[in-house]
């Protein structure tokens, strides 16, 4: 019985190993992944994909003690806020160049006017 059940265990680790080396995802012209279509984000990294901690909004100005919401995302109430997420990104942090952080936090400051999601632009679609 013990070795029935050591080899079933073998068994299903050398399964599993094959079947996750296979990958039906589609090849673009340069031999890369083809990653065209709609994506969906279905956790907090629809906000930040690094860790990050509960905001009232996506746009905050300075206040007098502390940062508030931006007055045009105040009428959002509980919609326009951020909540709190754990990250995808193996290592916690992006590691960004120094040309890509600065655009990324010019992109956070002025999310109000670049987001596309505002403009109602639908993710993964031209």
């Amino acid at each position: 019985v013990k070795k029935i059940f050591y080899l079933l265990i073998f068994l299903t680790i050398t399964v599993s190993d094959v079947v996750a080396e296979e990958s039906d995802l589609p090849i673009g012209p340069l031999g890369k992944p083809d990653l065209n279509g709609v994506w969906q984000v279905l956790n907090s990294a629809n906000f930040n994909l690094e860790a990050h901690a509960a905001s009232a909004s996506l746009a905050m100005v300075e206040g007098p003690i502390v940062p508030v919401p931006h007055p045009s995302t105040v009428l959002f109430g509980a919609v326009g806020s951020v909540p709190a997420g754990l990250g995808v990104v193996e290592g916690g942090t992006i590691p960004y160049k120094k040309k890509a952080l600065k655009k990324r936090d010019e992109n956070k400051k002025n999310w109000l006017d670049r987001d596309p999601e505002i403009k109602c632009y639908l993710p993964g679609v031209p």
